[in-house]
């Protein structure tokens, strides 16, 4: 079990290796990842943009944890208790292929577990305290609560509400705006005619940098956001109290903020690419781009961890490629679909090796 994480990883360099050549001898393919412009010009302005994402704020920092489990303490205590047996198993089953007897950042017995030490504290290795700080939440959520039920609450967060939310948020709204002024600007000094809000489908042919300002602008601004500080390592309760709150928080302004673009706006279904006729282009398109760069991407976020401070965090650093890919898919094709396929895969991807490495014990 402990070779799996290794075999899963050469083969995902193979494959990426194989999928590169394939692009560079096929050039129909390369023009297909590369769509012509259908650049659709939004209906909203600055003001609904911001309220937009100050709805989203709201909802996803109301206390909906207590309001689900804060009347159930049993049911709390019950998480808690099952974490911590699941905890110590996979710390026991880990335990075999080591010779010291326990994995790199797992407690050294069942009754320091128990007793509420964390792992770092538990092997007093002061690299594995700097690795927990630099770590994600939902890793550290994982490792200390390798349940079936945390796995499904981190998938519905990070491969189904998280990519929908941002990048609608992020990629139709505020990068949909922003693209929309800055053609407004341009055909002011051509001394053309200002496009409407109600325009059609524009196809730019060459569109000579078109789009350029508002793909750097949201994605520095979607990597900013995900900044996080080293100096403390929340708990799995506090970590648990979050997700919950997103989830519950994304899954009721998602419908609001639908139903507002398409009756307060006019979005309709081809603009988020749920169309028949661009369903499939669009979910081609996203797993093509995920296939070219999922591999390149986790190698940057290796290679930048290795080299950076511990008390930098390098995900920001990693996710500006990402935003960057996602701008042009959401500005080129003119739908939401192929961007928010490539979020997903990648998020997926992400939760699918955290589970190999918690099942192999390889926890660092």
């Amino acid at each position: 079990m402990v070779f799996l994480p290794v075999i899963v990883i050469v083969c995902a360099v193979a494959g990426s290796f194989a999928w590169w050549l394939i692009l560079l001898n096929r050039r129909e393919l390369r023009r297909e990842l590369w769509p012509a412009f259908r650049f659709r010009p939004a209906r909203w302005g600055a003001l609904d943009v911001l309220g937009a994402f100050f709805v989203v704020l709201l909802l996803a920092g109301l206390p909906w944890d207590r309001w689900l489990l804060g009347r159930d303490a049993g049911l709390r205590n019950a998480l808690r208790t099952t974490g911590e047996a699941a905890h110590s198993a996979v710390s026991g089953m880990a335990a075999k292929p080591f010779s010291n007897g326990q994995p790199p950042g797992a407690a050294s017995s069942a009754q320091e577990q128990h007793s509420g030490s964390t792992d770092s504290e538990a092997s007093g290795s002061p690299r594995s305290e700097s690795e927990r700080k630099r770590s994600h939440g939902l890793w550290l959520l994982l490792q200390d609560r390798p349940t079936a039920g945390t796995f499904f609450l981190c998938f519905l967060v990070a491969v189904v509400a998280a990519p929908l939310m941002e990048e609608t948020l992020f990629r139709l709204l505020f990068q949909g705006w922003l693209a929309t002024c800055e053609l407004r600007l341009r055909e002011l000094q051509r001394g053309g005619l200002i496009v409407r809000r109600d325009a059609p489908i524009l196809r730019i042919p060459r569109p000579r940098w078109f789009g350029a300002f508002s793909v750097l602008v949201v994605a520095t601004c979607f990597s900013l956001i995900h900044i996080r500080s080293t100096a403390d390592v929340p708990s799995a309760d506090d970590i648990f109290a979050v997700l919950l709150r997103q989830l519950c928080g994304y899954g009721a302004a998602l419908p609001l903020l639908a139903v507002w673009l398409a009756w307060g706006r006019g979005v309709r279904l081809h603009t988020w690419g749920l169309a028949r006729k661009t369903l499939w282009p669009d979910l081609r398109l996203g797993l093509r781009w995920f296939a070219t760069l999922a591999v390149p991407i986790y190698g940057l976020q290796v290679g930048l961890t290795a080299i950076t401070p511990d008390s930098v965090v390098v995900d920001p650093l990693t996710l500006f490629p990402f935003g960057l890919v996602s701008g042009v898919l959401c500005l080129r094709t003119g739908r939401l679909l192929p961007a928010i396929i490539f979020h997903m895969a990648l998020n997926g991807t992400s939760l699918a090796l955290a589970a190999i490495l918690l099942l192999s014990g390889a926890f660092s």
